[in-house]
């Protein structure tokens, strides 16, 4: 027997004694009273619960409830504030536990709400225990939607009451859900926002208007990031705005020389400002957020000994923060972002000639690994940090070229080139996390001390978060040649010539 459709709908009303005659003699219907509802739905900005198959929604005061993909539901009560609000503004329970590892850091916004008539009832079995709720709404173009929502461990008897529904005259299964109805009426769309996804290319299209394209879609996500960055709404908007301001850096400085007349060297003092705006409070980001984690592994010192280190890395940002406010709401940021765009759909429109974006792309591998490789080579596990920062700038620039040329690249070679230059990346980036992050922590310490806000354990504390982060830079160190030394083997320079199609 097929799976049962537990949801239907009907173009006019759905009447009570309808449905509670259908149901009889097995099951009775205790029917609510109908009432005007606002219905709201709720996802992070970039869709993850979207598009991990849960929707997340509320009526009115609650509860809120989460839809797993697997047709279980979990409820809880809503967050004491305003929306948005992150996973550690819900209130302890079995709601936050399911929806924390997936939502991350990001906050829950309201996606969609729609206001419409509604009436939920109880159906009661021989025994006269409520076994699953019964949800009538009415819509504006005067369709009811009928939804059975059996409670736990009555799966079976929610499908029994689905299958006498289906008899009811006027009623048809539905394959959508409330969810998908409501987001007809959303200003964003799922999957509309991508931080990462590449540009599509043809390997003979002209290399500058290729280049023009993928800058358009860097420039995109950084204005779709702004409004968030400004209203603090979660620390992933300032982040995807960065990523998108590093990689236009690097595709200026890698291929920038494409575009026509002097518009990379015009424009790459604008982006190195705009990079240079976004360092602190990011950095401090950073710092915020794993200092917990690293408060956890104190052994010396008592993790409540960070807390004035806490409340000086919170009052730093709010100066840092509102700095990079102000430069986001100026009029040289505002300049840039009317100028590039504009500047770049020339190109787009007008860009002929020249080379194809697939002779540029297997150029500037070639040329990036060479320089991966070159240093590479050199490094051993004395060599000095700078050597190894160096590294890890060449492979950062590697690994953009390997992501924005992707639709004119072999599969099987760059998604193996891939894997192991990120395995590569995260050993660099522990090594150059361990050095820089110590340094700060000293620095910090100092200013501290300055201050007069650092008393005597909290700089005890600090000094075994500094020791902490120097022995995580010894195990990168120690680990760094092993990781290079397969990426570096003959393999992959044969990926690398394998890599671009002609």
């Amino acid at each position: 027997m097929g799976k049962v459709s537990r949801a239907f709908s009907k173009q006019g009303a759905v009447e009570v004694e309808a449905v509670a005659a259908a149901l009889r003699p097995r099951f009775a219907l205790d029917a609510g009273p109908e009432r005007t509802v606002a219905h709201t739905w709720l996802d992070t900005f970039d869709w993850r619960l979207h598009a991990a198959g849960i929707s997340l929604e509320y009526l009115d005061d609650g509860p809120l409830t989460a839809h797993l993909p697997e047709g279980t539901r979990i409820a809880g009560p809503l967050p004491a504030g305003n929306w948005p609000a992150q996973a550690d503004d819900l209130p302890p329970g079995p709601l936050r536990e399911a929806l924390a590892p997936i939502i991350g850091p990001r906050a829950l916004l309201p996606v969609v709400t729609v206001r419409h008539t509604a009436r939920e009832s109880r159906v009661l079995n021989a025994d006269e225990k409520t076994v699953a709720r019964l949800l009538a709404e009415g819509t504006d173009d005067g369709t009811t939607r009928l939804r059975v929502q059996p409670l736990r461990g009555y799966a079976t008897a929610g499908d029994r009451i689905a299958r006498l529904l289906a008899g009811l005259d006027g009623l048809s299964a539905l394959t959508t859900t409330p969810y998908d109805d409501a987001l007809a009426y959303a200003s964003r769309t799922p999957g509309a926002y991508n931080s990462g996804s590449a540009v599509p290319l043809r390997p003979e299209t002209p290399a500058a208007q290729a280049i023009a394209s993928m800058l358009q879609r860097f420039a995109a996500v950084i204005d779709d990031n702004v409004a968030g960055t400004i209203a603090a709404i979660d620390t992933e908007f300032l982040h995807d705005l960065r990523v998108a301001v590093r990689r236009t850096r690097s595709i200026l400085k890698l291929a920038g020389d494409v575009l026509p007349g002097d518009l990379a060297a015009r424009f790459e003092p604008e982006f190195k400002w705009l990079g240079d705006l976004t360092t602190p409070v990011r950095d401090l980001d950073v710092y915020l957020l794993g200092l917990d984690g690293m408060a956890a592994r104190l052994a010396s010192a008592d993790p409540r000994d960070l807390k004035p280190f806490r409340s000086f890395l919170v009052r730093h940002r709010a100066v840092e923060r509102r700095r990079l406010v102000s430069g986001l709401r100026s009029r040289r940021f505002e300049q840039l972002m009317q100028e590039w765009p504009s500047a770049l759909a020339r190109v787009t429109a007008d860009a002929d000639g020249g080379p194809a974006i697939a002779t540029l792309a297997r150029r500037q591998v070639e040329l990036a690994f060479r320089r991966v490789v070159r240093r590479g080579e050199r490094i051993s596990a004395k060599s000095p940090s700078q050597q190894v920062h160096d590294l890890r700038k060449r492979c950062k620039e590697l690994r953009y070229l390997l992501e924005v040329f992707q639709p004119v690249c072999a599969e099987a070679p760059q998604r193996l080139l891939v894997k192991e230059l990120k395995a590569l990346q995260d050993t660099l980036g522990d090594f150059q996390d361990g050095e820089v992050q110590r340094e700060a922590v000293r620095e910090f310490a100092a200013a501290m001390m300055d201050e007069r806000a650092a008393p005597p354990e909290t700089v005890l504390a600090m000094g075994e978060l500094a020791a902490q982060l120097d022995a995580h830079q010894l195990r990168a160190r120690a680990a760094l040649v092993g990781r290079l030394r397969p990426f570096l083997a003959e393999k992959n320079r044969a990926r690398i010539k394998a890599l671009v199609r002609r």
